[in-house]
């Protein structure tokens, strides 16, 4: 065992630079959790790659904000996916979006959804395609509905279908128009019947021919009377006889006068009970 253990935290706070690098990875590894937290963000930019490294998992778990600015993009580049998700949700918030941008997407994939959560929307917004392709349903439910609305429609195409279907209903609601209407079929058709309910109104009238046509029956009887309200009998014509199969007798009762003679043949057969016509 050597000196650094007998270190107290005044002394590990006045390490330098030159302190640091002298120091083996042996060393380092030596340091304990209660010293950790009073290293100097410019004592951690210090270290060598094999000295970050050699951190074990429950000193990554204490680093602070203050210290997380420190971490240059070649020593994030060595961390595993293990030092990443160790970081705590206090110190993932230190995290800068040039940093953000230096992690791979096996380490965004690391990411708890709790600590995609605490990044602000800044640094959201600073995620590369890549990076947001990697994300999964579990961690998307971490985004705000700040940092959803603030992604571009790039961004938001990026997003798995499997991932899409992890965002909440708020979530959903915080699509903008832009970013509703650059959604896939492929994407669209990844969204329950709640999802599809949830998009705002405005944002419903602004999806296109095709992807009216590409939703399911399942989503046909999500939809509310206001978003179909929102159609003109053109647009109308254009949701598929799925989706005008599933439709419910209240959403059917909804349509108006100048809506119902843009129904084709196809979508009024699609009505195949009683209790819809009727409606």
């Amino acid at each position: 065992m050597s000196f650094v253990t007998a270190l107290t935290s005044q002394q590990i706070a006045d390490l330098n630079s030159s302190d640091i690098q002298s120091l083996s990875t042996a060393q380092i590894r030596e340091l304990s959790t209660a010293q950790v937290p009073h290293l100097t963000s410019a004592a951690i930019a210090a270290m060598s790659t094999g000295q970050i490294t050699a951190l074990d998992l429950v000193d990554f778990a204490v680093l602070t904000s203050v210290q997380t600015p420190g971490i240059t993009t070649s020593q994030l580049k060595v961390l595993s996916s293990s030092q990443i998700q160790a970081l705590s949700t206090n110190a993932v918030p230190g995290l800068t979006t040039r940093q953000i941008v230096g992690f791979s997407t096996a380490q965004v994939n690391a990411l708890t959804s709790a600590q995609v959560a605490a990044l602000d929307t800044a640094t959201v917004v600073g995620l590369s395609t890549a990076q947001l392709q990697a994300l999964s349903s579990a961690q998307v439910p971490g985004l705000g509905t700040e940092d959803i609305a603030a992604l571009s429609s790039v961004q938001i195409g990026a997003l798995r279908t499997a991932s899409l279907a992890g965002l909440s209903t708020d979530q959903i609601a915080a699509l903008s128009s832009t970013n509703v209407k650059g959604l896939s079929s492929a994407q669209l058709l990844a969204l329950s019947s709640s999802q599809i309910a949830a998009l705002e109104t405005d944002d419903f009238a602004q999806l296109s021919s095709a992807q009216l046509g590409a939703l399911s029956s399942k989503q046909g009887a999500g939809l509310t009377t206001a978003q179909l309200a929102s159609l003109d009998s053109a647009e109308l014509s254009k949701l598929s006889t799925a989706a005008v199969q599933g439709l419910s007798t209240a959403a059917i009762a909804g349509l108006s006068s100048t809506q119902v003679p843009g129904l084709t043949t196809a979508q009024l057969a699609a009505w195949t009970t009683s209790v819809q016509i009727r409606a």
